[in-house]
């Protein structure tokens, strides 16, 4: 019911390369075996081959290079602290996680990938309250973000409370209609509040977008 944490969201550039370019230029420029190297960029970019690659040991170890290294800016250093947030994150080291966040976003306090993402960690800590007000941030920041909707309603329905899920999925839907797994999501809540009619078609419209998704009703 929660959209993933998003990698290499981030639009900030480490000298002029977007993310996506920045793996990319990993992949192609250093293997498997080759160890981190000396400037805040090339340690970057190594980090996020060796993720790339499951050397998840070597990546952290990168990473911590390039934010040692003194050639990046402070809007570079935010974006290497939330990959490895990220990363951190997804090996469940959750408060080594959640300090890469802070300073991610003490660098950098506008950078909406950041919270949604840190809210992610939040709500798998059981902090709900805390994951509501960093995905209502992310959204503060970028209105558009339906998966930042979805999983403040998430939030919401955990919490129980049903009309605040309601209008979070139902506004997913708007923005993101064609997401089998929004539509899913306000069919739980239709369930939940004893109105089976609108469930099912809730249910009904998730399975026409995704045949392959799960409905409490299968």
């Amino acid at each position: 019911m929660i959209w993933n944490r998003r990698a290499f969201r981030f639009v900030a550039p480490v000298t002029g390369v977007p993310v996506v370019g920045m793996v990319l230029l990993a992949v192609f420029f250093f293997g498997s075996n080759r160890p981190c190297l000396a400037n805040g960029l090339s340690e970057a970019k190594s980090a996020v081959a060796a993720e790339k690659q499951g050397n998840y040991p070597a990546a952290v170890e990168c990473y911590a290079r390039a934010l040692a290294a003194t050639d990046l800016s402070e809007s570079s250093k935010a974006l290497v602290h939330a990959a490895r947030g990220d990363l951190l994150a997804s090996l469940d080291r959750p408060h080594e996680a959640m300090k890469d966040y802070n300073a991610a976003l003490a660098l950098v306090p506008g950078n909406a990938a950041v919270y949604f993402n840190r809210g992610n960690l939040l709500f798998a800590m059981g902090r709900y309250d805390d994951a509501i007000a960093d995905y209502t941030r992310a959204i503060e920041l970028d209105a558009t973000d339906a998966g930042a909707f979805n999983n403040r309603g998430t939030a919401w329905f955990t919490k129980g409370n049903l009309e605040s899920a309601l209008a979070n999925y139902t506004k997913a839907m708007e923005l993101l209609p064609d997401d089998a797994q929004f539509v899913n999501n306000r069919g739980r809540v239709w369930l939940k509040k004893g109105d089976a009619q609108r469930a099912r078609a809730d249910f009904s419209m998730a399975k026409s977008l995704n045949p392959n998704i799960r409905t409490p009703l299968d």
